[in-house]
Order: C-alpha cells, then structure tokens, then sequence
C-alpha cells in the first residue's frame, strides 16, 4: 500500500530558510486555509510576542477546539495531543487513515497515495483547518519562542557554526537569501541545523 506523506503546515521563516535543503518555498498565508466559516468577530485580545499570528489563525479556523486552544494563547503538548486527534477522526469519518508524523504538523495519509484526488482534496479542506491554525504556530513557537528577529538569530548560528566569517551579520544575511548566494553549498547540514534551530533549542526533534 502506498502512503501519502504530506506537510500540512508550512513554518515560515522570515524567506523558507527551512526549505533550504529541500529546494522548496512556500508563503506564511499558506500555513492556515481560511474555513469557509471562518469569522473575524470576536478575536480574543493576545499580548505575547506571537499575538499577531494567535490573532490571524483564530479568525482563519472555525474549529471550535483549534479556537479554543488558540484562545489561551499557548499551545501544550496536550493540546496538540487534543487538535491531532479531533484531526485524525475527522478524516477517519470520510474513510481516510491519518497518522501524525511529529510534532510540527506532519502526517501521513495512509490508504491514499494521490495527492490530487479530489475525494482526499476535500476531506483535507474539511478537516485540516483547526490541525493547521494550531500545528503550524506550535512549530514556530518550539523553534523562536520568543520570536526574536528570524535574520539575526540565523545569522548568528551561521557565525557560531562556522559557516561564514565572525563579522557576518542580520543584513549580509538578508542580502544573501535574496539569490541564495551564499558561501556555503546548498546541502551543508549545518545550514540546514541552522535554519531549522537557530537557537539550538532541539526543540525534541528526533
């Protein structure tokens, strides 16, 4: 049987620094789909250094456990837990078999291998609203929990790794993402460490 393995978020990181290595980018609004119920009415006041996104994906889910999580402004273990499976059964009720990969928002489609059917293509749009809204600022939030400048913390890892000279800076490394110019090889591992964990917080990634 083949499966589908699909990234149902994509995290954002200042210019798809981590699809360095895997010669793909994709834009922020593509993280969380707008439900077709979705309501900008009565967005809950956030204050954290992550507000502006808890803001936009609770207006963009109508999945009242997504809002629900989302209105804490903090996403536990538990409640990833919790989205994951609200996930999983609503995509078991339309007879496709979900497994969550890891905790960033991976999974994989087990009895389906065509990514563009449109029986999939619908259960998706239907149940993937609140599991992305949440999965996908979990990711964020474990890899920059204080989201702090995406090219200084980057270009501070390129620096400690070696990869580029001690006077590198935030701007040089803007300017080099531009054309992808950089002094090192598409396929170091440590540009891709430092892309992925800037901070090298691990962030429980196995």
């Amino acid at each position: 049987m083949r499966k589908l393995s699909v990234r149902a978020t994509v995290v954002w990181l200042g210019a798809c620094t981590a699809l360095f290595l895997l010669g793909g980018c994709a834009t922020a609004s593509e993280s969380v789909p707008k439900a077709s119920g979705a309501s900008s009415e009565e967005v809950p006041t956030f204050t954290g250094p992550w507000a502006a996104e808890f803001a936009e994906n609770y207006r963009q889910t109508d999945d009242e456990t997504a809002r629900t999580i989302l209105a804490k402004e903090s996403i536990t273990d538990a409640d990833y837990s919790e989205i994951s499976d609200t996930f999983v059964a609503c995509m078991a009720a339309k007879n496709f078999t979900v497994t969550i990969d890891d905790e960033y928002g991976a999974f994989t489609v087990t009895n389906s291998f065509d990514g563009e059917d449109p029986v999939l293509k619908a259960a998706y749009t239907a149940c993937t609203s609140g599991f992305n809204a949440v999965s996908g600022l979990r990711a964020q939030m474990l890899r920059n929990p204080e989201r702090l400048d995406e090219n200084t913390i980057v270009a501070a890892c390129l620096v400690k790794k070696g990869l580029v000279d001690p006077g590198y800076t935030a701007k040089d490394y803007a300017r080099d993402l531009e054309d992808w110019s950089f002094p090192f090889g598409h396929d170091s591992m440590k540009a891709g460490e430092c892309f992925s964990d800037p901070l090298e917080l691990n962030n429980r990634a196995g």
